[in-house]
């Protein structure tokens, strides 16, 4: 890769298998401009992927507009003066969906299984320490900036996951800025939202901003009911800890489809 100095932030580099911690390794993504003032990591849904695997699936070609390159410029966009991550899957079942076991103990349609203890932490730090010296070597100061941590979909089952291993005194936690769950969502039966206080006491001490973006593609779901009654609980249950969160609904009345789902991508920001 060229230097860090000449980098284009509309360039999307593919980073590879960058190892993670304790033998783990995850493909990883990276756009972004000289000297950042923040980090942007980003846990993608089902479906997204590199454009050419996309286009070369009978149905998710349909959605090549949200491949992983199309997104991580859209961040870049975003989050000007950034250092943009998409951190992509562990698998990808059937090329469609997204399992992120190296953050959180999931099956091969990554529905996840979370508990406290799985170093969900640590996974990221090393990953982020190791990408960055992919992108250039002497390029460590850049992991001293704010962090925000953006999970889409089945994405937010990371998010859940480091909440689950929270420590409030951890030192990238200390680091993140903003949390921002986009539409949540998991083929699982429950838990698509944290709703433990005690967990959630812990996220409410820290200074991180909590930024909820849904849909009625995942509120509206009739066959999981549980999605809405869960985020209701997390937004409020946060409130009435202090916490500093911000709830957002968008397409708001409008007909629940899989297009609305993706394109919060555009509106979160």
């Amino acid at each position: 890769m060229n230097d860090v100095s000449s980098v284009d932030s509309s360039v999307v580099h593919r980073l590879g298998f960058v190892d993670g911690f304790n033998g783990k390794r995850n493909e990883v993504l990276f756009c972004g401009t000289p000297n950042p003032e923040h980090n942007v990591v980003f846990f993608g849904g089902d479906v997204q992927e590199y454009p050419e695997v996309m286009l070369a699936h009978r149905d998710n070609k349909n959605y090549i507009q949200w491949n992983l390159e199309n997104t991580c410029r859209l961040l870049a966009d975003k989050f000007p003066r950034s250092h943009v991550f998409i951190i992509k899957p562990s698998s990808m079942h059937l090329k469609t969906f997204s399992s992120y076991m190296n953050f959180v103990e999931s099956d091969i349609m990554g529905c996840p299984m979370h508990s406290e203890g799985q170093q969900s932490w640590q996974s990221l730090s090393a990953l982020l320490e190791n990408s960055v010296a992919k992108v250039h070597p002497e390029f460590s100061p850049s992991l001293e900036v704010p962090l925000d941590i953006i999970g889409f979909s089945k994405g937010c089952v990371v998010l859940n996951q480091l909440v689950y291993d929270m420590k409030a005194d951890d030192e990238l936690t200390k680091k993140v800025r903003g949390l921002y769950w986009l539409d949540g969502g998991h083929n699982g039966g429950s838990k698509t939202w944290i709703t433990d206080l005690k967990l959630l006491e812990v996220l409410a001490s820290t200074c991180i901003n909590v930024f909820c973006h849904v849909t009625p593609y995942q509120l509206g779901d009739s066959n999981r009911k549980w999605i809405a009654k869960e985020q209701k609980k997390f937004v409020s249950v946060l409130r009435r800890l202090s916490a500093k969160v911000s709830n957002t609904v968008h397409f708001e009345g409008e007909e629940r489809n899989l297009d609305l789902h993706f394109k919060v991508l555009t509106e979160f920001v």
